[in-house]
């Protein structure tokens, strides 16, 4: 399906993020979907960069969009911030380099809990760590993810609205043991075998990938509440 009005582009890295939007048509690597303002292709286009430019660049071949959005997980980098909270960006940064980009803010109203504002950094691999999170959390970043530059990158390059919503998945104090990172496909997929692998026969390992399991299908109902009743994309927003 190709829609004949211009849509807003929602860019996820993985399917379970999308998992609380309700049906609709599928496409490759995502599907349709009825948010208030207008038509929304919802992608699910791969972990990291490269795999969210690829994604990205094909759906605006395809289509007419009228904004980008990166949507999904963020790992928080601030005290206090907690699972299941919205994040909505002010600008993301690629601090390696030193390059940033200013985000559209979205219009929302105050009926949902915590919405935490700030920079976020993406970087090309899992935070998985607190020093690794503290050391980003010195450098300026609220918090982390891993594909929403790339999103913001290819808005400027089209002269496109750039919008950052993300739900925290980890919080700054969290430690992941799981190295996804060895567990990603050249595609951006995650090899699910790859990653219970790494979980043998410990106990302790076992537990901790059911807790990050519980609390991704937390953070994806949230994030699909506040994304489908709390808040809207104009094609142009004031900051």
């Amino acid at each position: 399906m190709v829609s004949r009005e211009p849509v807003l582009l929602a860019v996820a890295a993985h399917a379970t993020e999308l998992a609380f939007f309700g049906p609709g048509e599928s496409v490759p690597q995502g599907r349709w979907s009825e948010w208030p303002g207008g038509k929304t292709l919802m992608l699910a286009g791969g972990i990291g960069r490269e795999a969210a430019k690829r994604a990205t660049e094909a759906a605006l071949a395809a289509n007419r969009v009228r904004g980008l959005l990166s949507m999904g997980y963020v790992g928080a980098l601030q005290p206090g911030w907690a699972l299941g909270d919205i994040f909505v960006a002010d600008r993301v940064l690629l601090l390696e380099r030193g390059l940033e980009y200013a985000c559209t803010w979205p219009v929302f109203d105050g009926g949902f809990g915590s919405v935490r504002r700030g920079a976020l950094a993406t970087v090309d691999r899992v935070a998985s760590t607190v020093e690794e999170k503290r050391r980003l959390a010195k450098l300026g970043a609220d918090a982390v993810d891993m594909e929403a530059f790339a999103v913001a990158e290819l808005a400027a390059e089209h002269d496109l609205p750039f919008f950052c919503v993300k739900v925290v998945s980890d919080d700054a104090e969290t430690e992941i043991s799981f190295d996804f990172d060895r567990a990603r496909r050249a595609d951006g997929t995650v090899s699910g075998r790859a990653v219970v692998a790494q979980a043998g026969l410990s106990p302790s390992r076992w537990r901790e990938l059911f807790a990050l399991k519980r609390n991704a299908e937390l953070a994806s109902r949230n994030l699909a509440q506040f994304l489908l009743h709390q808040c809207r994309f104009p094609s142009e927003s004031s900051q």
